[in-house]
This record gives C-alpha cells, sequence and structure tokens, in this order.
C-alpha cells in the first residue's frame, strides 16, 4: 500500500507560515517526500519550496491536493475548514490539519468522501524555521487520528526525535490553553518585568540580557528538582514585609502591572504551601493582602 509508507507517500502541505516550514523541513530531513506547496501567498510558497528538494510551489489546493498522497493543513486556525472542504480528490488520502485547538470535526467533509484524516499538533513554539526545526527534537506532539493514520504520525513523531500523546476532541481547548500559558504568558510575564527595569532608566536589551539568565535558572530548576521546590521568592519564603514594599513600589510606579502581580501571587500560594516552605497562617495574611490590593485596583480606590 502506497499510503503510510514513509518513502513512498508524496506529502502537501496548505499554509506556508512559520509551522508549515518547519515541520516541512524537520520531515523532509527525515527522509519523507514532501513535493508540494500550496499558499495564499504564493511568494510565500515558493520560498517554502526552495528550502526542500524535490518540492514544487503551487497557487491553488487543488493542484497541491491532486499530487498529494498526504495533505499537512499548516493555515490559521480558523481557515482550516474551509481548505479541507475544498479539496478535491480526498478520498483515500489523508488530510491532516496541525492546530491545537481543533479537532478532526473540522474535517469531517473530506472524511465523508473517504479520507483519512487526523491532527498533528506540536507543542512547541516556532519564532523562526531554523529554531522550528531545531526545536522539533523532544517536543511532544498531539495527535488524534485512528489506525493507520495513527501509527504514521507516530512513526513521524519518533523521526523527528519527538514524543507523542493521544488526545480526544474536548480534551483539546484545554491543552491549548495551557500552551498558551506557558508559552505567550511566560512572553508577556518577562515584558511587565521589563516594565520595571524602565522605571530605572535600563533600555530593553540591557535588563532582557540581566533577566535571561535567571529565567534560564529556574527552567533549570523545575527540570532538576520539580515545580513546587522549584519556587523562590517573598511568598514562597512568606516575607510579608518584601511583598508589601513590592505593591508600593509599583502601586507608584508602574500601577497597570498591579492586577497581574496580585493575581499570579495569589495562585502562587498554593504552591508554596505544596513546598513546605510557608505556614498556612501566613498564606492567610498574605492572600488577605493581596486580595485587598487587587480590590483597591479593581475599584480605582
Amino acid at each position: 500500500m502506497r499510503l503510510f509508507e514513509k518513502t513512498n507517500t508524496s506529502i502537501g502541505f496548505v499554509g506556508a507560515g512559520l509551522l508549515g516550514n518547519g515541520l516541512g523541513k524537520a520531515i523532509s530531513k527525515k527522509g519523507y517526500q514532501v513535493t508540494s506547496v500550496a499558499s495564499q501567498n504564493f511568494s510565500s510558497a515558493k520560498q517554502f519550496a526552495r528550502r526542500i528538494e524535490g518540492c514544487t510551489p503551487y497557487k491553488s489546493i487543488e493542484e497541491v491536493s491532486k499530487i498529494s498522497d498526504l495533505i499537512f493543513i499548516t493555515a490559521p486556525d480558523d481557515s482550516i475548514e474551509a481548505i479541507a472542504s475544498n479539496l478535491q480528490g480526498s478520498k483515500g488520502k489523508a488530510v491532516i490539519h496541525c492546530s491545537g485547538v481543533l479537532s478532526t470535526k473540522e474535517l469531517q467533509k473530506t472524511r465523508d468522501e473517504g479520507a483519512y484524516v487526523g491532527c498533528f499538533h506540536p507543542l512547541q513554539t516556532f519564532p523562526s524555521v531554523k529554531v522550528a526545526v531545531k526545536n522539533m527534537v523532544n517536543t511532544t506532539f498531539s495527535i488524534e487520528a485512528s489506525k493507520p493514520l495513527r501509527k504514521f504520525l507516530e512513526k513521524m513523531t519518533k523521526d523527528l526525535g519527538g514524543h507523542y500523546i493521544y488526545l480526544k476532541s474536548d480534551e483539546k481547548i484545554l491543552y491549548h490553553a495551557a500552551a498558551t500559558i506557558t508559552s505567550g504568558y511566560t512572553v508577556t510575564l518577562l515584558k511587565l518585568a521589563l516594565d520595571l527595569w524602565y522605571q530605572f532608566d535600563f533600555s530593553r536589551d540591557k535588563a532582557l540580557k540581566a533577566l535571561l539568565p535567571l529565567l534560564k535558572g529556574t527552567i533549570t530548576g523545575i527540570e532538576s528538582v520539580g515545580i513546587s521546590k522549584a519556587l523562590t521568592g517573598p511568598i514562597s519564603r512568606g516575607d510579608i514585609l518584601t511583598i508589601t514594599k513590592h505593591l508600593h513600589a509599583i502601586n507608584k510606579t508602574a500601577p497597570s502591572i498591579l492586577p497581574a502581580y496580585c493575581q499570579i501571587g495569589l495562585n502562587q500560594i498554593p504552591l508554596a504551601l505544596e513546598k513546605g516552605t510557608l505556614s498556612s497562617d501566613i498564606a492567610n495574611e498574605i492572600q488577605s493582602l493581596l486580595e485587598k490590593t487587587l480590590e483597591s485596583t479593581i475599584i480605582g480606590v
């Protein structure tokens, strides 16, 4: 059977953004035959094809659909269902989207026409094509598909040096929300920290140079001792005086950051209790302090 054989399956991509470019380049380096690509912007498709030997760019998804045994849809989430519905002659082929939040329901039309359908989402951030290819190693891929497509995607994950998990349709939204908090929210929190450094006239580059080793050290700590034991800071040690000083200083110089400081601090208290370095009495005092401060920021007192 030609389909689901690594070296004989012709793979096409619809969508030529960072995810598509990274995944296409990564699997081609592992011996998969990426032969075609189409994108809303044809120049993007041509750039994609230049990175992969034997890949041809096309102006329409119909052309990719005709010549591909397996089609990855790596376009924005809100266009996936429409793209899948417009694929021609998909019977007996495989159609896979790479959204982290959508399920195979968006591919129902192609399934009804006799296609194998699946979801294949890398739980990773891709700021550039080069980094995307590098980051595939050790990345977890969520898979939603039935046999034999599932086995093919499992093999692809292993070839990329990654790990796979299975998700049901109704589990994907929370899965994706967790990914958003882990990646995008971490970037945003770091930006808030940089904003505080601006108050004493440090440039973003200088502040980032100082804070990045701290962030990397935190990640290393989580990897080595676990999430609760890696927690440090005034809440973890019950230092109410320092927390109070933080609140006054932030309120004076960067009040827009105060709600985030309080809300995240409130969510940190259970972790500090789990670590065992914070007593319940002090935890209650800190909680009351943060809640009162947060309430005052909401009502403008």
